[in-house]
Order: structure tokens, then C-alpha cells, then sequence
């Protein structure tokens, strides 16, 4: 059995290893944002492409995180699992899953993966306007 401390610090390490280094995350810290991020898409994400991205790429971290095998002893992963599932479904629920984005992402381990495949279906001026000049991207504008 392990204790709520061992898990934040094998939490923390297994952040680091991700790749984040310049911040601390607790659990809830990584949920927040990617929640955060999910429920702003759905409202209609207000910024440009490489904010998008740069939110997104929580979901990345995340998905290292829930991969770590130290933190698989850990019952407090079960909750820590379950909110990124609920904050899934969520981003999920804005998503054009009728159009691919087909970008090739040789640098991202999980690139890939279903939240970097594809777009909301509706989206503030700006990012509706790199989508369409970057990628040919059709998203409505919310």
C-alpha cells in the first residue's frame, strides 16, 4: 500500500521525466489545466494554432503520466485516471470526428493519438483562420 506522499512525489518525478521541468504538477494541477482546456474548447476556443497546441500538449504529458509504471501501484491513480476520462469526453464532445487532421507529428511520442488527429468543429476567428491556412482545416467560427 502506498501513502498520498509517495504518490505525489512519484507523480512529480514521473512529470519531470515527461519532459516538464520548468513547474511542479501535482495531479490535480495536470487535471485543471486539461479540463480547463476541454471546457474552453467546447465553449469555443478563443486563441491562435500554436496556443491550441501549447494547451494540447498537456494531454501529452498526461498520457506519459498514465503510462509511467511506478504510478500504476498507486490506487490514487484510479481517480487521477478517472477525471482525465470525464475532461476526455469532454474535449471529445467538440471535436469534428468527421475530419482527420492527417498532419504527420514525428516528434510527439503520442502523435498519433485521437486529440491530436482531429479539430473543433467550431472555434474563435483565429483559430478557425490558421486552420484553414495551415491545414485546409474547415471549423466553423463561434
Amino acid at each position: 500500500m502506498s501513502g498520498e506522499g509517495d504518490f505525489a512525489v512519484a507523480f512529480a518525478a514521473t512529470v519531470r521525466a515527461a519532459g516538464i521541468r520548468h513547474r511542479t504538477h501535482t495531479p490535480e494541477s495536470l487535471l485543471a489545466l486539461w479540463s480547463g482546456f476541454a471546457d474552453a474548447c467546447v465553449a469555443s476556443y478563443q486563441g491562435t494554432i500554436e496556443e491550441y497546441y501549447g494547451r494540447l500538449g498537456v494531454r501529452s504529458v498526461i498520457q506519459q503520466v498514465m503510462c509511467g509504471r511506478e504510478l500504476l501501484r498507486h490506487p490514487e491513480m484510479v481517480d487521477f485516471v478517472a477525471g482525465v476520462a470525464r475532461a476526455d469526453v469532454t474535449f471529445r464532445s467538440c471535436l469534428d470526428l468527421e475530419q482527420r487532421a492527417g498532419i504527420d507529428r514525428p516528434g510527439l511520442d503520442d502523435g498519433d493519438a485521437w486529440y491530436w488527429q482531429h479539430f473543433p468543429a467550431y472555434a474563435g476567428e483565429e483559430l478557425v483562420r490558421d486552420l484553414r491556412t495551415h491545414y485546409g482545416y474547415r471549423s466553423s467560427q463561434r
